[in-house]
């Protein structure tokens, strides 16, 4: 896949032996359970190759590992808990758990679920509400919420507050915009709220984190 001419493509590998994975995860999804077993001919390991798009949550811990506020011990810590919690999301998004093979949702229904998901990331400057996202993608609002609560394990606001959040925390760092600009570019009405927001989320407020 090709990108922009000019636009920096950035990459994060994580490494786990079998052993220590094993460790971390003791109840393996049966698509890695043959990963840690070399195979008949005993040259080298059993490969497993799983792409998808990045969620929201996922691409907020992304961010946070590639611009880790910390040094020293403190930032290994920082980076072990951060790819720890990648680590576990992706196991539960990839892979499913008992709940989601247990989904009462049909396959129109589950698609149309995936098809509001991108509309609100599409639109997250300006998303629209529930009742007009479930008629966009012919949804009742309890098919909604059950389906994101079910696909994406939060509810319809929480997908939008992260989207919005993420997209700040890019502005932040790859543009000169002022914080004022950057809060209406993400989407909240005054810098204030957007301030709150940022900082219950990340810890940090929007001005500290420009500033490192």
């Amino acid at each position: 896949m090709s990108s922009p001419a000019g636009e920096h493509v950035y990459s994060l590998t994580f490494f786990f032996t079998a052993q220590v994975f094993c460790e971390l995860f003791h109840d393996w999804p049966d698509a890695l359970t043959q990963l840690g077993h070399r195979d008949t001919i005993g040259l080298s390991p059993k490969v497993i190759l799983h792409e998808e798009p990045i969620d929201p949550r996922s691409l907020l811990l992304l961010s946070q590992i590639m611009h880790c506020p910390y040094q020293g011990q403190a930032a290994s810590l920082f980076l072990e808990a951060k790819v720890l919690e990648l680590m576990a999301i992706k196991m539960a998004n990839s892979f499913g758990s008992t709940q989601k093979r247990n989904r009462s949702l049909t396959k129109r229904e589950l698609e149309s679920v995936h098809h509001a998901y991108h509309l609100l990331l599409d639109q997250s400057q300006s998303a629209p509400c529930l009742e007009d996202l479930c008629r966009m993608v012919g949804l009742n609002r309890n098919k909604m919420n059950q389906g994101f609560r079910e696909i994406f394990g939060d509810t319809v606001f929480g997908v939008v507050k992260k989207a919005k959040l993420c997209r700040a925390w890019s502005l932040l760092e790859q543009t000169d915009l002022s914080l004022v600009e950057v809060a209406l570019e993400a989407g909240y009405k005054n810098q204030a709220s957007f301030t709150t927001a940022f900082c219950k989320h990340f810890g940090c407020t929007p001005g500290s984190l420009r500033r490192s």
